[in-house]
C-alpha cells in the first residue's frame, strides 16, 4: 500500500536522480588585470610575411667583390642587398661569403661570416571588420620553441577587455582604436613568458 508521504519521497528521489548535472563555470577573464599589473612593451603587429632585409656597407672605390648569401632553409642569393622571406617562425643562420678580386689574375680573397636571425617573440593581430563589428585573431603569434601559447588577453582600446585566441568584438563609435594583445606562453618547467603587440584600426 503506497501512502502520500511515500509518494512525496519517491518524487524527491526521482527528481534528484534525473536532474541534469550542473554546468561547468568558466573562470573569469583576467584581461584587464593583466594589462594593469604587467609592464609590457607592445611591439607593432608582425607583417603577414616573415621577411628580412640584409644590407652591406661597401667602399665604392674598393676592389670588385661578389657577395653570396646562404640561408639555413636552403636558399642562396647574391648581391650587396638581399631580401628573404621565411615560411615560419624560428631561429635561422645566414652565411655570407665574399670573394674579392686581387691584382693577381684568377686569385680571389675569400671571407665567410655568419649572422643569426631571430624570428621569435612576435604577436600577430589579424582582424576582419565589417562596419563596427568583426573578429580578431591572435593565432599568428609565436614565442620561441620552448614555450607553448596558453592564454590571449585583449584590450580593444574602447575600455573593454576580453580573453581568447579568436573572438568577436563590436565598437560603439567610429574612430581609430589601438588594439593590444598580451600572449602568455608556458614551457615544460612551468615558467611563464608574456609578450605584447598592438595594431591600430580605423572603425567607420
Amino acid at each position: 500500500m503506497l501512502f502520500l508521504n511515500d509518494i512525496g519521497y519517491f518524487l524527491y528521489i526521482s527528481f534528484w536522480c534525473f536532474s541534469p548535472a550542473p554546468k561547468a563555470v568558466s573562470p573569469p577573464c583576467a584581461a584587464q588585470q593583466m594589462f594593469v599589473s604587467n609592464a609590457i612593451t607592445f611591439q607593432p603587429d608582425v607583417p603577414q610575411k616573415l621577411c628580412v632585409s640584409l644590407d652591406l656597407e661597401i667602399d665604392p672605390k674598393g676592389l670588385p667583390t661578389q657577395y653570396t648569401w646562404y640561408f639555413s632553409d636552403g636558399t642562396i642569393k647574391k648581391g650587396v642587398s638581399v631580401e628573404h622571406c621565411f615560411k615560419t617562425y624560428g631561429i635561422y643562420d645566414v652565411q655570407l661569403k665574399t670573394e674579392t678580386a686581387t691584382p693577381i689574375k684568377e686569385y680571389f680573397l675569400t671571407t665567410e661570416t655568419t649572422k643569426t636571425i631571430y624570428l621569435t617573440d612576435m604577436v600577430g593581430i589579424d582582424a576582419q571588420i565589417t562596419k563596427k563589428t568583426g573578429y580578431f585573431d591572435g593565432s599568428n603569434s609565436f614565442i620561441d620553441n620552448d614555450f607553448e601559447l596558453k592564454e590571449y588577453y585583449w584590450n580593444f582600446g574602447d575600455g573593454t577587455y576580453s580573453c581568447g585566441k579568436i573572438l568577436y568584438h563590436s565598437f560603439e563609435k567610429s574612430g581609430n582604436y589601438t588594439v593590444k594583445l598580451i600572449v602568455e606562453g608556458v614551457n615544460k618547467q612551468g615558467e611563464k613568458k608574456l609578450i605584447g603587440g598592438e595594431k591600430t584600426f580605423l572603425i567607420k
